[in-house]
């Protein structure tokens, strides 16, 4: 999640980082929790497989497996055991009204492109730590999330040969305009390829999404 107000993670990272107990709301709530990874790469493969094929545009759900799905109390117990030295606390204070139980459906992504999640929520929760401490440590980041990013990638059995996450070649337009073409048949709104330049270790680099006509960016992004 973001870093707002009442995000679990943030909020536990955030206790962690005041050496202060975890304030936990509603322990009992069950959610779909994965690492972000997972549905970027998802995103990645299914606009990838739709520039080949046009009649897999369609909508899919990504979330993870039903083992998944665990109640906001023993997913805190897991930043708990991965982080170390910090304990959390029951505070239902009766605020406003949650579901008590949220999943996610992606059957037909499983049946459409033989997906399946790469990280079970243990090693998410694991990855997520490891990212936070090197964050607040002042460390290199990137380095942090490049490294976690290729572990990632070596758990995508032929994940390599079907498509790159960072496309190393200036002359992809074409791919890019297409993928654009194929959003906005999914969406229904007018899209615009959209380019910015950052600046990183490396230089300049040129970062492109796609930004659909109700102001949402970015569907699709290309680092070149």
């Amino acid at each position: 999640g973001d870093f707002s107000n009442d995000r679990i993670i943030p909020d536990c990272i955030r206790a962690a980082q005041k050496k202060e107990n975890i304030i936990v709301r509603n322990p009992y709530s069950t959610r779909p929790y994965q690492h972000v990874l997972e549905p970027l790469f998802a995103y990645l493969m299914i606009a990838a497989k739709q520039c080949d094929d046009i009649t897999l545009s369609d909508y899919y759900n990504v979330g993870p497996d039903d083992c998944d799905c665990f109640e906001t109390g023993a997913l805190v117990d897991l930043f708990v055991k991965h982080w170390g030295d910090i304990k959390w606390e029951n505070k239902s204070d009766g605020g406003p009204h949650e579901a008590n139980f949220l999943k996610l459906d992606c059957a037909k992504l499983k049946r459409t492109f033989s997906w399946q999640p790469r990280w079970n929520l243990d090693k998410a929760i694991e990855k997520t730590v490891e990212w936070s401490k090197c964050w607040l440590s002042g460390n290199d980041v990137r380095l942090c999330m490049d490294k976690q990013i290729e572990e990632f990638e070596e758990k995508c059995i032929g994940f390599k040969e079907s498509f790159p996450i960072r496309i190393p070649y200036l002359n992809a337009v074409d791919k890019i305009i297409e993928i654009k073409n194929i959003f906005q048949s999914i969406f229904k709104v007018s899209s615009t390829i959209c380019t910015q330049e950052a600046f990183n270790t490396d230089g300049v680099c040129t970062i492109i999404y796609i930004k659909h006509g109700y102001g949402r960016a970015c569907s699709c992004l290309f680092i070149l």
